[in-house]
């Protein structure tokens, strides 16, 4: 099959109302650029869409709070992926450091790669945005179309920590189709 019916049968596949698809093919290698990912579709008043709040209880461990498949009509090996994601944080208490991260693997698969380091700090009663950009590349366990993101999230010992995702956050990936 060739290069341009593949892409096609991609096109063909993509759901009517969805926003994101393939954006550009060239050197055998597809771009796939989403411009709504996460966040609810409901109008707000201050413009910013996001998830549904998750709370967690003081003295949990690392969570995942937050989970994305990207899954495009065809899989492969991903090339690279440049991301801008948002969340919003906020506790019960400022008082004490909690920690968030982003991360990613193949789907299907356990073991989650580092997209950052993780972020320790105090937190407010109020939300404040924490964003993170920039390229990828494929890495061992993150290598493969499709894969995950989530967000990660750590209370204290004492206080919780309130998490969301912002519509703002999307993704361009580069990967070469199977």
């Amino acid at each position: 099959m060739s290069l341009l019916e593949d892409l096609e049968k991609a096109i063909n596949k993509l759901p009517k109302n969805n926003l994101s698809g393939l954006t550009r093919v060239e050197g055998g290698l597809f771009e796939w650029t989403s411009l709504r990912w996460i966040a609810t579709q409901v109008l707000e008043l201050d413009g910013v869409q996001e998830s549904d709040e998750k709370t967690q209880a003081a003295g949990g461990a690392a969570t995942q709070v937050f989970g994305a498949i990207f899954e495009p009509p065809k899989g492969g090996s991903l090339v690279s992926v440049s991301l801008g994601l948002t969340c919003q944080l906020k506790s019960d208490n400022a008082g004490e450091n909690k920690s968030w991260q982003w991360k990613a693997r193949n789907k299907n698969e356990n073991t989650w790669v580092d997209l950052q380091a993780i972020v320790t700090g105090a937190l407010t009663t109020s939300h404040a945005l924490k964003s993170v950009s920039g390229i990828r590349f494929a890495t061992p366990n993150f290598d493969k179309v499709p894969f995950e993101i989530g967000l990660f999230c750590t209370p204290s010992a004492t206080y919780n920590i309130v998490s969301q995702v912002v519509s703002s956050s999307t993704y361009s990936v580069l990967y070469k189709p199977d």
